[in-house]
């Protein structure tokens, strides 16, 4: 169970960092697809676990998280110098994988409602039958 604290600490670095990525604060040109989902913090506030997502592929989200891990040092100095914390928290980016998991989801959902559908039934009218006259 998180306290109170953790989760303003959580939502105040989140905030932060993604704050940093919109501004391109950071300079690098792979972190212009990231986009940051949700934090959380450690119980002591020592450790900041950061979750971001990209649009792409997967070429995209590894440059964006090989991005992420060359800018970690930057991000956890500005962090602990914005929000004044006493201890600077150790920053880890963690891909968000809700987003995959979501739209693998949507897919599976979207096949079984489309073999659900009735097929349509043939013209009543008979225009499909040979005339005889």
């Amino acid at each position: 169970m998180t306290t109170r604290r953790q989760d303003r600490v959580a939502h105040l670095i989140h905030e932060e960092v993604a704050s940093m990525l919109s501004r391109g604060e950071a300079k690098d040109p792979a972190l212009v697809a990231a986009t940051v989902t949700g934090a959380r913090v450690s119980p002591d506030l020592r450790l900041a676990t950061v979750y971001f997502s990209a649009l792409g592929d997967d070429a995209t989200l590894k440059r964006v998280a090989d991005g992420l891990k060359r800018a970690t040092p930057f991000f956890r100095r500005e962090v602990a110098r914005r929000l004044q914390l006493k201890f600077a928290p150790e920053v880890v980016f963690r891909r968000d994988e809700s987003l995959a998991f979501g739209q693998e989801v949507e897919g599976i959902l979207e096949r079984i409602h489309a073999e659900d559908r009735p097929v349509d039934p043939p013209d009543a009218s008979g225009a499909d039958e040979p005339n005889d006259s």
